[in-house]
């Protein structure tokens, strides 16, 4: 029978490395036990929140390149060839209305045109869940902001 003590003498060394060894090597599994714990996918509650602002960022796509309809430039050019003129405004905020109402009839929204709101339904200022999205086209800064 072989005995511990003819196999390393009595060097007792070998022992506490290996007890070093298997107490580094629990800590590592302990360590990635917990690591992977934390990078498990959790259902995003704020589903809605994303979409939203996807949603005004489409819309203010839609807006910078639509030629059908309604556009920036056409935007732009009413209220720049009618030096921002209350009829020129009012004409502006029809069209911007009935473009949101149509494509956004559930959300409420506010439209700036240089910090000036040009169109909007609902009231903002009570809500702390809205995104938005600007553009620059010429000497016109154009928010929209969507919120529920």
């Amino acid at each position: 029978m072989l005995n511990i003590k003819q196999l390393y003498g009595e060097n007792t060394g070998v022992y506490t490395i290996t007890d070093g060894i298997i107490a580094i090597s629990l800590i590592f599994i302990a360590f990635f036990a917990f690591n992977s714990m934390i990078n498990i996918d959790i259902v995003n509650n704020n589903y809605q929140v994303l979409n939203d602002y996807k949603t005004s960022q489409d819309l203010m796509e839609i807006l910078s390149t639509n030629t059908d309809e309604v556009s920036l430039n056409q935007i732009y050019y009413i209220l720049k060839s009618n030096n921002n003129s209350i009829e020129s405004t009012n004409q502006v905020s029809l069209i911007l209305n009935s473009f949101f109402d149509k494509n956004i009839p559930d959300k409420n929204y506010v439209f700036k045109v240089n910090n000036e709101i040009l169109a909007s339904k609902g009231n903002l200022e009570d809500k702390d869940n809205y995104n938005s999205a600007k553009r620059r086209l010429g000497d016109y800064t154009f928010t929209l902001i969507v919120y529920n």
